[in-house]
């Protein structure tokens, strides 16, 4: 997490997805996801403002094009 300032406090995940498979990546937040669609360069990124938003991380998920997890990570 970096701190420019009081009100701005950013927080990143991120990560690259090696199973051709993923085609979306999904954290699982707690009270909300963010999910993201895997492009060609197979990279993700999740940002946000910690100071507004203070998640919890529950797990990270990788997707398929049906929406079945084919990959889960507990992250508590």
């Amino acid at each position: 997490m970096n701190q420019r300032n009081k009100k701005i406090r950013l927080a990143k995940f991120y990560g690259y997805v090696s199973d051709p498979l993923i085609t979306t990546v999904v954290l699982r937040l707690r009270g909300t996801e963010l999910r993201q669609t895997i492009a060609d360069d197979r990279m993700f990124l999740f940002l946000w403002n910690d100071a507004e938003k203070n998640y919890v991380w529950l797990s990270i998920q990788g997707l398929d094009n049906a929406g079945n997890v084919l990959y889960e990570q507990e992250l508590q």
